[in-house]
């Protein structure tokens, strides 16, 4: 018997959407330059995030964070995200500490965005919104939660599959649907 498995036989998994993050950002800041990178700073000013399952309660405002993004000369339309999220729960409870107030959480996550077509039209303002499969925008959320009741956010492997859009008043969003396995 081989310990290799039999790759006709491949089991495609199945993802179940959980979380949606809608992120809203400044406009984003060339933070330096040279020959091998770019480093690209975008300032995040608020937004949510929130369960899809209510089983699995999650659903915190965005207080501020920043996307620093880092492409390179020998893929320029490549941006590996390096993003940080302040969350404070919409909902009042005790905190790790016993006492009255609003529940904190901190959100990191790695991601990959290509500049291209649909992606380059919003952030260049040409166009207000693209499809989520219009564009490669992906997120790899990790979360810390003070919360006992969310502590299932820290247990989960996601991936997250993204859009830009503007809102009515013109400020770039980032939204994603960020799913685990079922």
């Amino acid at each position: 018997m081989s310990i290799i498995p039999d790759f006709t036989k491949l089991e495609i998994p199945t993802l179940k959407p959980v979380l949606f993050f809608h992120i809203e950002a400044n406009e984003p800041e060339m933070a330096m330059a040279n020959k091998q990178s770019n480093l690209t700073h975008v300032p995040i000013t608020g937004g949510f995030v929130k369960s899809l399952d209510s089983k699995l309660p999650f659903d915190y405002e965005i207080l501020h964070g920043s996307d620093d993004i880092t492409s390179f000369a020998d893929s320029p339309v490549v941006g590996h995200l390096d993003c940080k999220l302040f969350l404070k729960s919409k909902s009042k409870s005790k905190d790790s500490n016993g006492k009255d107030g609003d529940k904190k959480a901190f959100v990191y996550y790695t991601g990959v965005v290509r500049f291209e077509d649909a992606v380059n039209g919003v952030i260049g303002k040409t166009t207000d919104t693209m499809d989520f499969e219009d564009g490669y925008v992906t997120c790899h959320p990790i979360f810390t939660v003070e919360s006992e009741d969310e502590k299932w956010v820290k247990e989960i492997n996601f991936l997250g599959k993204g859009r830009f859009v503007r809102d009515a008043n013109g400020k770039l969003c980032v939204q994603y649907y960020v799913y685990t396995f079922a």
